[in-house]
Protein backbone atom coordinates (compact mmCIF):
# COMPACT_ATOMS: atom_id res chain seq x y z
CA UNK A 1 0.00 0.00 0.00
CA UNK A 2 1.49 3.40 -1.09
CA UNK A 3 0.47 6.82 0.31
CA UNK A 4 1.49 9.73 -1.35
CA UNK A 5 1.50 12.49 1.25
CA UNK A 6 1.34 16.48 -0.19
CA UNK A 7 1.68 18.79 2.44
CA UNK A 8 -0.11 21.91 1.29
CA UNK A 9 -0.08 23.99 4.72
CA UNK A 10 0.15 27.68 4.62
CA UNK A 11 1.16 30.51 6.86
CA UNK A 12 -1.25 30.93 9.64
CA UNK A 13 -3.86 33.56 8.67
CA UNK A 14 -5.01 36.02 11.53
CA UNK A 15 -7.00 39.21 12.01
CA UNK A 16 -5.58 42.10 13.49
CA UNK A 17 -8.05 43.04 16.48
CA UNK A 18 -7.71 47.21 17.11
CA UNK A 19 -6.36 47.07 20.59
CA UNK A 20 -5.93 43.62 20.91
CA UNK A 21 -4.04 40.48 20.34
CA UNK A 22 -3.96 38.65 16.58
CA UNK A 23 -6.33 35.49 16.36
CA UNK A 24 -5.74 32.65 14.32
CA UNK A 25 -9.01 31.67 12.23
CA UNK A 26 -7.41 28.29 10.78
CA UNK A 27 -7.70 26.57 13.68
CA UNK A 28 -8.87 22.93 13.01
CA UNK A 29 -9.89 19.96 15.30
CA UNK A 30 -7.68 16.25 14.98
CA UNK A 31 -5.65 15.23 12.52
CA UNK A 32 -6.37 14.60 8.58
CA UNK A 33 -7.28 11.64 6.99
CA UNK A 34 -3.45 11.28 5.23
CA UNK A 35 -1.48 11.88 8.20
CA UNK A 36 -3.78 9.05 10.09
CA UNK A 37 -3.14 6.83 7.00
CA UNK A 38 0.33 8.11 7.42
CA UNK A 39 0.70 7.33 11.17
CA UNK A 40 -0.71 4.13 10.34
CA UNK A 41 1.40 3.16 7.75
CA UNK A 42 4.45 4.03 10.08
CA UNK A 43 3.03 1.67 12.35
CA UNK A 44 2.12 -1.40 10.36
CA UNK A 45 5.75 -1.02 9.10
CA UNK A 46 7.33 -0.66 12.83
CA UNK A 47 5.19 -4.13 13.81
CA UNK A 48 6.05 -6.36 10.96
CA UNK A 49 9.75 -5.12 11.28
CA UNK A 50 9.66 -6.14 15.20
CA UNK A 51 7.93 -9.57 14.22
CA UNK A 52 9.88 -10.46 11.77
CA UNK A 53 13.04 -9.47 13.70
CA UNK A 54 11.61 -11.83 16.87
CA UNK A 55 10.81 -14.72 14.57
CA UNK A 56 14.66 -14.85 13.18
CA UNK A 57 15.96 -14.47 16.29
CA UNK A 58 13.81 -17.55 17.77
CA UNK A 59 14.61 -19.73 14.99
CA UNK A 60 17.84 -18.75 14.05
CA UNK A 61 16.97 -17.11 10.97
CA UNK A 62 14.83 -20.34 9.80
CA UNK A 63 11.64 -18.91 10.91
CA UNK A 64 8.29 -20.53 9.25
CA UNK A 65 10.05 -23.99 8.81
CA UNK A 66 8.91 -26.08 11.64
CA UNK A 67 11.19 -28.25 13.39
CA UNK A 68 10.59 -32.15 14.12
Amino acid sequence: MEIKRTDTRQAPQQTIVPGGLPVRSDLRAGLSLEEVQQQISDLWGQLTNSVSNTLSNLGGGSAGTPSA
